[in-house]
């Protein structure tokens, strides 16, 4: 239910109130099974995200047991598959450092390009950093 999210904290500001700056190994276990579920589920509906970063992750902190629940969000890049082509009227994402190289240089979107997007999200997450500085 989208209403029970609303006062919830985006990923990246939530990481900024914690002390490490990162997911606890507990916190990374449960979330990346829910983000790789949650991306799972837009390529089967026939879509790509194409926007993957901590920005537009989701997270509520359960009081009754301190786990965490991550959600995907900001599906306003998003567009249906293609045949090997980036459709014409996909925008740009609001976070190149997160796309996957082959997008970047004007290759089209698929599926592969929102996992590479989701594994520099999960790297970030439990690094504190980029994987790539340059």
């Amino acid at each position: 239910m989208i209403t029970s999210w609303q006062n919830q904290r985006d990923l990246l500001g939530f990481l900024k109130l914690c002390r490490a700056g990162y997911l606890t190994e507990q916190e990374m276990s449960s979330s990346v099974i829910e983000l790789i579920m949650a991306v799972q589920e837009v390529h089967r509906a026939g879509y790509l995200h194409n926007d993957i970063h901590p920005s537009n992750l989701l997270v509520h902190r359960h009081k009754s047991n301190g786990t965490l629940t991550v959600k995907l969000g900001g599906f306003s890049q998003a567009c249906a598959k293609s045949d090997g082509e980036t459709p014409s009227f996909v925008l740009k994402p609001t976070d190149p450092l997160f796309q996957a190289p082959e997008v970047l240089a004007g290759g089209p979107l698929s599926e592969a390009s929102d996992v590479w997007s989701l594994g520099v999200t999960l790297y970030t997450l439990a690094c504190a950093r980029l994987p790539f500085t340059s």
